[in-house]
């Protein structure tokens, strides 16, 4: 999750780091379902307002003192905020955040060694 001159686990990283790792796993699933010939689905254009409310999701999601109570407020806000169309696909990607988060091993280092692990998660809890 880091580069190859100073290893950092994911557990070890900062929230926007954090962040990044995530997003950098999501691209290579998506890269690799296109490669294996299930081209995913591309992610809708948001407003900028429910682009904010995304990465502020994220940030919240990807932080450790994060409460879940404070995501739970964060999220009533962003429904209250957003079109109902808007709301479901910023939901839809939190969703996917969330579950490649749960499945990185907090002691991977890159994204090679979360991919295997992200796989297994999402099988196991779909």
């Amino acid at each position: 999750m880091s580069d190859e001159r100073t290893p950092t686990p994911f557990a070890e990283l900062p929230v926007a780091h954090r962040v990044f790792a995530i997003e950098e796993v999501r691209r290579r699933l998506r890269e690799l379902a296109e490669k294996g010939g299930h081209p995913p689905t591309r992610d809708p254009v948001l407003s900028a307002r429910a682009e904010a409310w995304l990465k502020r999701l994220r940030s919240a999601l990807a932080d450790p003192q994060c409460t879940t109570d404070s995501v739970v407020s964060m999220d009533k806000r962003m429904h209250e905020s957003l079109s109902a169309d808007e709301d479901a696909r910023v939901h839809r990607r939190l969703i996917e955040f969330e579950a490649i988060r749960d499945g990185i091993p907090l002691t991977a280092t890159n994204t090679d060694e979360a991919i295997g692990p992200v796989l297994e998660h999402v099988r196991q809890t779909q």
